[in-house]
C-alpha cells in the first residue's frame, strides 16, 4: 500500500521542460563523476533525503527504488509517470546502444530550447489577455461611472438622453460585458491549458485540440516537426540506423499527426506493389513533415553522411519559427485589440459630449 501511494505521488503530473532539461543536466554531471548511473542516483535521493528538500515520493527517491528492484533507468522513469514517452523512449535506446550519457547531454539542450520557446509562447499570449482585461475594465469604469454622470446632467437640464448618446452608452455597456465574459473564458482556457499539461493524457488531450485550430494547428505542427527531427538526430548520435529510428519515435510520439507522418516516411523507405523504395533523403522529404527547403537539407544531409547535423539545425530554426509565428500574431493582435478600444470609447464619449456642448452653448 505505502508503495502504491508513492507511486502515485509521482505519477500525478509530468515534469514540465525545463525541470526536464535540469534532471538530464544533473544526470550527465553524475555520470561524468565517474559513478553508474544507479549510483548516482541512490546518492542524490539520499541527499535529499538527508538534507530534507524532497519528499519520499520524489523523482529520484522513486527512481531508487525503482532500479533497486531490478529496473532499468528507461523502466524505472516510466514507472515514475512523470516523464514523457519519447523522453523514457530516448532513454532506454540510450541504455541499449550504450551511449546514455550522450543521449541525455541532448535531451538536456532539446528540452532547453523547449522550455525556452514555451516561455516565449506564454508570454506572447498574455498581452492579448491583459489588453482585453484592460478594455473589460476601462469599459466597465465608463458604463458605471462616467455615463451615469452625463445622464443626470441632461435631466438636470430638463432634458433626457440624446438617442444616439443612449444608443453609444448601451452599446458600450454590452460591449464591456463581452469584453469581460472574452476575457474570463481566455483565463480559464490557460487555466485549464496549463493544468492539462502536467500529465500525459492532458498533453495528448491539447495536441489533439491544436491540430483542429487554424492557426496553432500549423504551429503545433511546426513545433512536432522540429521535435520529430532532434529526436531522429539524437537517435542516429547515438548509433542507431535511420530504419530503426523511424519504427521507435513513431511509436513514441505524443503528437498522432506527426506519428502518422513519419509512419509514412518509413512505407517510402520500404516500397510497395505499387511504388519502388525511395532513398532516405526522398523519403524523409516526401513524407511530408517538413517544409519544401528543409526537405532539400535533409536529401543533401542524407546524401553527404551529415543528416544528425541536418536534422539538429532543422530543429533549431523550426523552434525558432515557430517562437516568431506567435510573436508577429501577437504583434498583430495588439494595435487591432488598442485601436477597437479607442474608436469605442471615443465614439462614445463624443455621442454623449457633443449634444451637451451643445446645449451649454445655447444656455450661454
Amino acid at each position: 500500500m505505502r508503495e502504491k501511494k508513492k507511486e502515485n505521488r509521482g505519477g500525478t503530473r509530468v515534469l514540465p521542460a525545463d525541470q526536464l532539461s535540469l534532471f538530464c543536466t544533473e544526470m550527465v554531471m553524475l555520470l561524468r563523476s565517474g559513478q553508474t548511473v544507479f549510483d548516482g542516483i541512490r546518492a542524490r535521493a539520499a541527499m535529499d533525503a538527508k538534507n530534507g528538500k524532497a519528499p519520499k515520493g520524489s523523482v529520484f527517491s522513486l527512481l531508487a527504488q525503482y532500479t533497486t528492484e531490478g529496473c532499468s533507468l528507461g523502466e524505472a522513469m516510466e514507472k515514475t509517470k512523470v516523464f514523457p514517452a519519447d523522453f523514457t523512449g530516448l532513454v532506454q535506446i540510450g541504455e541499449e546502444s550504450g551511449s546514455l550519457e550522450e543521449v541525455l547531454d541532448a535531451l538536456a539542450a532539446h528540452y532547453r530550447r523547449d522550455s525556452e520557446t514555451a516561455a516565449e509562447i506564454r508570454s506572447a499570449l498574455r498581452y492579448p489577455i491583459l489588453t482585453l482585461c484592460m478594455m473589460a475594465v476601462i469599459l466597465g469604469i465608463l458604463t458605471r461611472e462616467v455615463f451615469p454622470v452625463f445622464t443626470r446632467i441632461y435631466e438636470s437640464l430638463g432634458g433626457g438622453l440624446p438617442q444616439t448618446a443612449a444608443a453609444s452608452i448601451a452599446m458600450g455597456s454590452v460591449c464591456a460585458k463581452a469584453v469581460a465574459v472574452l476575457a474570463g473564458v481566455l483565463l480559464l482556457m490557460m487555466v485549464i491549458g496549463w493544468a492539462l499539461g502536467r500529465s500525459v493524457w492532458g498533453m495528448k488531450l491539447l495536441s489533439g485540440i491544436r491540430a483542429h485550430l487554424p492557426f496553432f494547428g500549423r504551429l503545433n505542427a511546426r513545433i512536432a516537426a522540429a521535435r520529430t527531427a532532434d529526436s531522429l538526430a539524437i537517435m542516429l548520435q547515438a548509433g542507431y540506423d535511420i530504419d530503426e529510428s523511424i519504427s521507435r519515435i513513431s511509436q513514441a510520439l505524443a503528437d498522432p499527426a506527426a506519428a502518422k507522418k513519419l509512419a509514412r516516411c518509413r512505407g517510402l523507405l520500404e516500397g510497395d506493389g505499387e511504388n519502388p523504395p525511395l532513398p532516405l533523403g526522398e523519403a524523409l522529404a516526401g513524407c511530408g513533415m517538413w517544409n519544401e527547403l528543409e526537405g532539400r537539407m535533409i536529401q543533401s544531409g542524407a546524401s553527404s553522411g551529415n543528416l544528425d547535423y541536418v536534422l539538429k539545425f532543422v530543429s533549431d530554426t523550426g523552434m525558432d519559427e515557430a517562437a516568431q509565428k506567435m510573436a508577429r500574431a501577437v504583434s498583430l493582435i495588439e494595435p487591432v485589440m488598442v485601436a477597437i478600444t479607442a474608436i469605442l470609447i471615443g465614439s462614445i464619449l463624443l455621442s454623449v459630449i457633443l449634444p451637451l456642448s451643445g446645449i451649454m452653448a445655447a444656455i450661454g
